[in-house]
């Protein structure tokens, strides 16, 4: 499912209020932040085309694009190909899309394919690390 904001729907469908132009988009006037598109529930093969028109029109939403991943539940071999396919189409256009807030369904997938490293964002390399450095951080102060 895509989700921007509003009411949600059933799998494989939009909800699409504070959109622009109808497309499941989400951004601040102006162009100043990115666009967002969220997917939610199951991205498998039964949703396959559905969310496959959804993300290629997403990427016509501006240069820089966000797809949120939190609400994902499920993720097949069909959904992985999607995000690829929405990264490849993205680069061969020009446009940066992050994507953001992996689910524990996408996060698993990704770890399976060994792609975890390459879809993850910089913004949470540097969170993960500043969490990791913590403890040790607290233990050198406690220690002193």
């Amino acid at each position: 499912m895509i989700r921007t904001s509003g009411a949600t729907r059933a799998p494989g469908r939009t909800r699409a209020s504070g959109t622009s132009g109808g497309t499941g988009v989400s951004g601040a006037p102006g162009g100043t932040a990115p666009a967002v598109l969220a997917l939610e529930g199951e991205v498998t093969i039964f949703h396959a085309l559905d969310i496959k028109g959804r993300l290629l029109d997403f990427l016509g939403s501006g240069d820089e694009l966000e797809l949120d991943l939190s609400g994902v539940a499920e993720l097949d071999s069909a959904g992985l190909q999607l995000l690829l396919l929405a990264r490849r189409e993205a680069r061969q256009q020009g446009r940066a899309l992050t994507f953001t807030r992996h689910s524990a369904a996408v996060r698993q997938v990704l770890e399976i394919v060994q792609l975890d490293e390459a879809m993850r964002t910089r913004l949470e390399r540097a969170h993960e690390l500043r969490h990791a450095q913590e403890p040790a951080q607290r233990h050198e102060a406690g220690g002193a």
